[in-house]
């Protein structure tokens, strides 16, 4: 659809802050990966947002394909990204038995999801999802009083990228993305304000 429409109208801004903000997105998520493993520790990095995060973008790729949306494909293929950060967690924080059976179930409805005519459904409610397993991020920094290893880069990266998919999602009047990209932002920058007050000294 943004080839359809390509010009100078906010749809193909929106497109291209979307493109170039994705590559920002796996950049902060290597940041966070480098963090994790250089360091051996996942300390006040939550598994459960970025296992979330590692299935929700493979639910984002394939919504993108079924509605030939390049930006939410290209945007999808950030999983790569994430597996290494799960990795580092799985080795160096470990899973307890409800963070294993969330990541079974997660990965049971992507199977569905694939094969259901329903996917504007499936990507809501995993939007939706995401939205609430991101909150244990901001709650983690808070509960420690520590930032730990989080990465304000990351956090900086995907607040930016999500000021583009706000942009993006009422050009193309996708109503899914209307509901879940300003929700990203208030929880991005409750996350932002508690790393800067609880952030690591120089």
């Amino acid at each position: 659809m943004e080839l359809q429409y390509l010009g100078w109208n906010i749809l193909t801004l929106g497109f291209i802050g979307t493109l170039v903000l994705t590559i920002l997105e796996g950049y902060g998520s290597w940041v966070q990966s480098r963090a994790i493993w250089l360091n051996r520790s996942g300390q006040s990095v939550s598994i459960t947002v970025f296992t979330f995060l590692l299935f929700e973008f493979i639910v984002t790729f394939t919504y993108g394909v079924s509605i030939n949306s390049i930006a939410l494909i290209f945007n999808g293929l950030l999983v790569v990204m994430q597996i290494p950060i799960v990795l580092g967690l799985w080795k160096f924080k470990g899973f307890n038995k409800k963070e294993k059976a969330l990541s079974l179930a997660l990965c049971l409805v992507c199977i569905v999801m694939i094969f259901s005519s329903a996917k504007d459904w499936f990507f809501l409610l995993f939007s939706l999802g995401s939205i609430a397993f991101f909150l244990p991020q901001p709650w983690e920094i808070w509960k420690n009083k520590d930032s730990g290893v989080v990465e304000i880069k990351m956090i900086a990266a995907y607040f930016i990228s999500a000021l583009f998919w706000t942009l993006y999602a009422y050009a193309i009047h996708d109503w899914v993305l209307e509901i879940v990209c300003p929700s990203y932002l208030i929880l991005l920058v409750l996350a932002g304000s508690l790393w800067y007050k609880y952030r690591q000294p120089l």
